[in-house]
């Protein structure tokens, strides 16, 4: 049980990252709470003359789905979150590491274990935060769309696959982050080759796809975002659906990333010699 206590968070500095980051957060709120706006009110408002709110349609209106809205949101939450998450890792272990605050937090009774897991909770509620703006106006015309009955429950598990993937991400940027940390600008040059890499992999595979290359398909076994589902879409002919093995498969991968990059921050955090 006493083991088990060094790797849980420790509220006093989860505060103190807020407190110290709150011009920031807040800072991409906005920034994310206008561009997510703006797609769901020009999507569901503006180009949806007939004000019905469907979450799957096909025909030539198929576009004004929640479906594809989701997935447009979903496209441009990863590049956002994924850039939010590099500032993030970088203002909260990066830079606390070059400059030697970090110390400041070891000088305490609080074990480096605490210290990271702490500060990795803290950039997770901070995604979350983040993110709200767009989930919250999603489910709520969710709620009320014609077909909610039916299609509801796809909805909510394509958001949670979309959330839980961004952590795993965030996850990720921080055991980059903290090995090299004393690297400056090659953390976020392998951050963003991560992140280049993904939707390179995903657009080669969309190409060869729609040129009848069939075994296009077979890249996905190779790109991290296949851990990011789209349970459903749709076009102007028909609908599809991602087989619910995977995506619930997908989640669980996603929170035992997550769990094992946390271990390797911890690990790799305590390996360091950061001259106390």
């Amino acid at each position: 049980m006493q083991k088990l206590n060094t790797f849980l968070p420790n509220k006093n500095l989860i505060n103190y990252q807020f407190k110290s980051n709150w011009k920031i957060i807040l800072i991409y709120v906005v920034i994310w709470f206008a561009i997510s706006s703006g797609m769901i009110i020009l999507r569901l408002e503006f180009l949806n003359h007939d004000h019905v709110i469907t979450i799957l349609m096909t025909g030539k209106n198929y576009y004004l789905s929640l479906a594809n809205l989701v997935n447009q949101v979903t496209t441009s939450g990863l590049i956002f979150m994924s850039l939010v998450s590099m500032v993030l890792v970088n203002f909260t272990i990066g830079q606390e590491i070059r400059r030697g605050q970090i110390t400041l937090w070891m000088a305490s009774p609080l074990s480096r274990n605490k210290i990271i897991v702490s500060k990795i909770v803290f950039i997770w509620l901070a995604n979350l935060l983040i993110m709200a703006p767009a989930l919250v106006p999603i489910l709520i015309y969710g709620g009320i769309a014609s077909d909610a009955g039916t299609y509801f429950g796809y909805l909510v598990e394509q958001l949670a696959t979309m959330v839980l993937f961004l952590l795993m991400i965030s996850t990720l940027f921080t055991v980059i982050g903290l090995y090299f940390s004393s690297m400056g600008r090659l953390t976020g040059f392998v951050q963003s080759a991560i992140l280049g890499y993904m939707f390179l992999l995903t657009i080669l595979t969309n190409v060869l796809m729609s040129y009848g290359y069939t075994w296009g398909e077979y890249l996905d076994y190779i790109n991290l975002r296949s851990l990011l589902p789209s349970v459903m879409s749709s076009n102007d002919k028909d609908t599809g659906f991602t087989n619910q093995g995977w995506v619930f498969g997908s989640m669980a991968i996603n929170i035992a990333l997550m769990f094992g990059f946390t271990y390797l921050s911890c690990f790799n955090f305590k390996s360091k010699d950061l001259m106390l």
